[in-house]
């Protein structure tokens, strides 16, 4: 079989997040030199714009490079700076979650995978935006999967 690569699925108000801490950080350039003359705006801008370049560069970079790929041995969670590699044999549960947790995901719908790693038990949230294609596409590669009711809840109606 192919590799099937999935986008993640980005939720409106993250965006506006994004794009309201992007303005704020390139808006604190400017402050300094509004509230003291002392300094030029040339010095605040040279001062600033490495460490709030780096910022939004950090900020930024997941928010266009996460995707979930599934390959016939692995899913392959690629969350901007690096990729986590889960064995698809691995892969105890899938089920749906809208938790909070910090995940390479961005999208609140999401579906939370459990698997069994080197420490013990992992898990990880991912939102592609086809939730019920990827679920089939780690449904059909994987063999210790067992078909459970929780999938009723990824398939979107």
């Amino acid at each position: 079989m192919t590799d099937i690569i999935f986008a993640s699925k980005i939720d409106t108000w993250l965006t506006l997040v994004f794009i309201d801490s992007t303005l704020l950080m390139v808006f604190s350039l400017f402050v300094p030199y509004w509230f003291n003359s002392n300094t030029s705006l040339v010095q605040n801008i040279f001062i600033l714009f490495l460490p709030i370049s780096f910022t939004l560069l950090l900020l930024w970079l997941p928010y266009c490079k996460i995707q979930y790929t599934v390959t016939n041995d692995q899913l392959l969670v690629n969350n901007g700076f690096s990729t986590s590699r889960i064995n698809l044999k691995d892969i105890t549960s899938i089920q749906p979650s809208s938790s909070f947790l910090a995940a390479p995901a961005l999208f609140l719908d999401r579906i939370e995978i459990a698997y069994k790693n080197r420490d013990g038990n992992g898990g990880v949230l991912i939102s592609p935006k086809d939730k019920p294609a990827s679920y089939n596409a780690i449904q059909v590669r994987t063999t210790t999967l067992q078909p459970n009711s929780s999938r009723d809840g990824l398939i979107e109606k």
